[in-house]
């Protein structure tokens, strides 16, 4: 990741002035010494916030659960694309669902060659052909 490179970069920048004009101009050695501090956690703090903006926007995800399984829904927003994968136990998860979406006003459209599902008001309908919608749990 480029914050690996680039928060480095600038304390060591910052550094390297800062000898430079400890031996040249004291006076302003001080400031370079407290600025490679600050522009490091700037810099940091800044990059995170933007990558976390950038990952939560990529895709939608919701689980729930039945019986000793929980399934999870991700959407791809980029291709409109969806898949559902299921999880029996800790580390384990396996795909099995994959297919595009559409959306319809405030109803989202899962298409796959198997199966037509929508999720309507955080409810997941139609999986399994079951009648009764699924509440889904939604992650942020």
């Amino acid at each position: 990741m480029v914050i690996y490179i680039v928060v480095p970069f600038a304390f060591i920048i910052n550094i390297i002035i800062g000898v430079v004009l400890f031996f040249a101009k004291r006076a302003y050695s001080a400031l370079f010494f407290i600025n490679c501090i600050a522009a490091s956690v700037i810099t940091y703090w800044i990059f995170t916030l933007e990558m976390s903006n950038q990952y939560k926007g990529h895709f939608d995800h919701w689980s729930f659960n039945l019986r000793d399984t929980t399934f999870s829904i991700t959407k791809w927003n980029k291709y409109n694309e969806f898949s559902i994968s299921y999880s029996e136990g800790p580390g384990s998860s396996t795909s099995f669902i994959d297919g595009k979406c559409e959306q319809k006003k405030d109803t989202l459209l899962l298409i796959s060659d198997s199966i037509n599902m929508y999720i309507h008001k955080n409810k997941l309908y139609n999986f399994r052909k079951s009648k009764d919608p699924i509440v889904l749990k939604i992650y942020n």
